[in-house]
């Protein structure tokens, strides 16, 4: 089952929002295992770099020098309403990008995690914590004007290493982590979401001056090391691993079931759920690739009973522009690891709803 989609569709150039449109490409999404060899290091690949999965910001232009070459990722699951949502990240620390790590349902309805490429390389380096809304939206897809945005300062150099990035969501109120250290929560009417989404990681340019700046001008590139989600869904009839594994409870309407230890302002720890990253286990499948006309899958692996090896694979569907429409696909296969027991819930009694990647070339904050 395919969990994660690497997307591949365009946001033309609009010189009112931004000098460059994005071509997301398969080509710029590279799986980078953690080496097996006798003398491996933990977390590092064969060359020495930080194993992971790669997200390229390419620095030759496409499309008569109109178009900047990026990476995207989108969990295959649209039914995400309310958990905790954990992703392992490094980086770049080539000026020039901006890497995200959010929840989406619209450009009115967002939670995100960014860090400016341009300020990746300091100690402290700064991150971003933007929760968009209708005010945002109005603004012309700028959050920064809003209490839905928030300028964070990390003790640490972020281009350096892997760090956790984290966001809580319950049905009233976003807490923000960084390496599980809490940083703030936003409890506002009209910032909290309330329907469900989808997870996704991008890295990017559009060359705006006050936010991503660039393009770079050699490639970039961001490693993401995992991806832990703790979450509930709208579906009465979750498919996949979490029909059959984990505990459910019963919602009504947008019913909202507790997950332990995983809210509020006193961190947690963090076990490891679903990588879409290399395992560092010398055990994992080695990574593949193959070719395919499939449809994407709807089920995510994020449960697992006892620690085991287990497969997901990242699947390109070229799309009109955030119409959804599916067309055949090239699938990357990648090895994850479950490592501990983990809980999926499931609110029940509500049918999914149907979210579709945005095109939208805005470029301000808030607008991934």
């Amino acid at each position: 089952m395919n969990d994660w989609v690497a997307q591949t569709w365009t946001s033309a150039q609009d010189r009112t929002t931004a000098p460059y449109g994005r071509a997301r490409e398969l080509r710029n999404v590279v799986p980078n295992p953690a080496s097996t060899g006798k003398k491996a290091t933990a977390g590092q690949a064969d060359d020495g770099s930080t194993a992971g999965l790669n997200l390229f910001v390419r620095s030759q232009l496409e499309a008569g020098n109109t178009l900047v070459p990026v990476s995207e990722i989108n969990s295959a699951r649209k039914d995400i309403m309310y958990g905790s949502f954990r992703a392992g990240i490094q980086h770049s620390g080539t000026s020039g990008t901006v890497g995200a790590f959010s929840w989406y349902s619209s450009d009115s309805s967002e939670v995100d995690l960014s860090v400016i490429s341009s300020g990746a390389s300091t100690n402290p380096s700064s991150a971003y914590a933007i929760t968009t809304s209708e005010l945002s939206h109005a603004n012309g897809d700028d959050a920064s004007t809003t209490s839905g945005f928030k300028k964070l300062s990390v003790p640490f150099v972020a281009s350096a290493g892997i760090h956790e990035y984290r966001f809580d969501w319950t049905p009233t109120k976003l807490a923000y982590y960084i390496d599980s250290v809490w940083q703030f929560d936003i409890g506002t009417s009209g910032y909290v979401p309330n329907g469900p989404g989808f997870l996704l990681v991008n890295h990017w340019s559009n060359g705006n001056q006050y936010w991503s700046q660039g393009p770079p001008t050699s490639d970039a590139k961001l490693t993401l090391s995992y991806i832990n989600a703790y979450f509930n869904s709208t579906s009465s009839t979750a498919s996949g691993a979490a029909a059959s594994s984990g505990k459910s409870c019963t919602g009504k309407g947008n019913g909202y079931c507790t997950i332990s230890g995983t809210t509020g302002a006193a961190p947690s720890s963090s076990t490891s759920s679903s990588s879409v990253a290399a395992s560092t286990s010398s055990s994992s499948t080695a990574v593949a690739t193959s070719t395919s006309t499939t449809k994407t899958s709807a089920a995510v692996t994020t449960t697992s009973a006892a620690a085991t090896t287990t497969s997901a694979t990242v699947a390109t569907t070229t799309t009109d522009a955030g119409k959804g429409k599916g067309a055949a696909t090239t699938t990357t296969t990648l090895a994850t690891t479950t490592s501990a027991a983990t809980t999926t819930t499931t609110a029940s009694g509500k049918k999914a709803a149907t979210t579709t990647t945005s095109s939208s070339s805005a470029n301000q904050p808030g607008n991934n």
